[in-house]
């Protein structure tokens, strides 16, 4: 039956027609390939303040949308205390792992692949010089995903 015809039967039955079988979030803007490396690990006084506006905008995405589409802060700071302990970009190889496994578990959330991509793509420009600023941008997400997750649960409770 061809597409048209379905929607003509729909129609004369007063059916409504099924919504369609697909991520809502993927139709979304992804941020994650604006966290460049130069923004991240290159930060400086210029351009500060636009990473810590789209590290916002970013966390927000986190949590929004369905319970099973969101990420949880237990995902994140798991991978979170690792990266604070590291003393050395080498360190963070560690990090690649656990977000594989991550992105693993969790292979049906879209939000979670493009994390996980996100942070393994940073993790290997990671140098020592700039792992700070990794560490700082990682602290951000992390706070800004705890408070858009707050903020947004006291929202749908009235």
């Amino acid at each position: 039956m061809s597409k048209e015809h379905q929607q003509q039967q729909n129609q004369a039955s007063g059916k409504q027609p099924r919504k369609q079988n697909y991520h809502k979030n993927r139709n979304k803007e992804d941020l994650t390939p604006k966290f460049t490396e130069k923004l991240v690990l290159g930060t400086t006084d210029e351009n500060y303040h636009q990473l810590i506006g789209l590290t916002s905008r970013y966390a927000k995405t986190l949590v929004e949308g369905k319970e099973r589409d969101k990420v949880s802060t237990h995902m994140l700071r798991n991978i979170f205390g690792e990266a604070k302990r590291q003393t050395t970009a080498a360190g963070l190889w560690k990090l690649e792992v656990k977000l594989a496994y991550l992105a693993g578990r969790n292979e049906s959330n879209y939000k979670v692949k493009k994390l996980t991509e996100m942070l393994t793509r940073l993790i290997r420009k990671t140098t020592d010089e700039n792992l700070e600023n990794f560490k700082d941008f990682f602290t951000a997400l992390v706070a800004y995903h705890k408070y858009h997750e707050k903020f947004s649960s006291k929202k749908n409770r009235g």
